[in-house]
């Protein structure tokens, strides 16, 4: 009897000393969990740009206000070496104000403002944006839309001029604004101080902080129309909120 009662509490021990290790193992797996944080539009500074590319052609004779438009990310936007905004995501926004040319008025104007980013995982950041410059387009509307995330659309042009400065055994160069090469006048590249219409004969861009307003390109000659593909250059006016799911 003595040795059957010895064994009980052996076993009862064990059972407590196994139970106790479990539950600290539990308890030491949810103190040491560290949540996950997100970015959001309030870590990026005003004055930030964000290179784009339009996915859909905006066409001053189609368009009304409230259509809605889009711009895909063409590079990341950095704040403090973390991605805000990675390449391949896309900004939207929507037509504020579309006039063509008519007996009355000799000028067609478009106003068009972009205030949210979609990221990959579905989550959206509200912004405050002004279209800054806007350039003629370097990639064709099925080159834009088929682009893969994460793809620079500029890989066509920077690979042309990589291959160049390989040739001549320089150091390639950095996407930059290729209206200064003569070689391809045709296809400017915009970059952060990019201004105004680049490259596109007859038309000029007046930015706008307002968001009822947007910024607005005009044209004394023709109707204004943004192929899919057109450049642009946001700056980022200020914050107007987090990241949404």
């Amino acid at each position: 009897m003595d040795i059957m009662k010895a064994i009980g509490l052996s076993l009862a021990t064990v059972a407590l000393l196994v139970g106790g290790g479990v539950a600290h193992a539990s308890g030491g797996q949810s103190t040491s969990s560290i949540p996950l944080t997100t970015s959001s539009a309030s870590d990026l500074a005003a004055g930030t740009t964000i290179c784009g590319a339009l996915a859909n052609s905006i066409d001053a004779k189609k368009v009304k206000p409230g259509d809605a438009i889009i711009a895909r990310v063409t590079l990341p936007v950095l704040s403090d070496g973390k991605v805000i905004i990675p390449n391949g995501a896309k900004v939207t926004g929507h037509v504020t104000w579309a006039k063509t040319r008519s007996r009355g008025s000799d000028e067609s104007e478009l106003g068009i403002v972009f205030d949210r980013a979609v990221l990959k995982n579905g989550s959206e950041l509200s912004l405050s944006l002004t279209v800054q410059a806007i350039g003629r387009e370097s990639l064709s509307a099925a080159e834009i839309t088929s682009q893969e995330p994460g793809q620079v659309v500029y890989s066509r042009y920077r690979n042309s001029i990589a291959s160049r400065h390989v040739a001549q055994r320089q150091t390639p160069l950095q996407p930059s604004r290729p209206d200064a090469d003569p070689r391809e006048p045709r296809h400017p590249i915009l970059d952060s101080g990019s201004h105004g219409a680049i490259g596109l004969p007859d038309l000029t861009l007046t930015e706008s902080s307002d968001a009822a307003i947007g910024s607005m390109v005009k044209s004394p000659k023709k109707n204004v129309r943004l192929d899919s593909g057109t450049e642009v250059i946001l700056r980022v006016i200020g914050a107007r909120g987090g990241t949404a799911n």
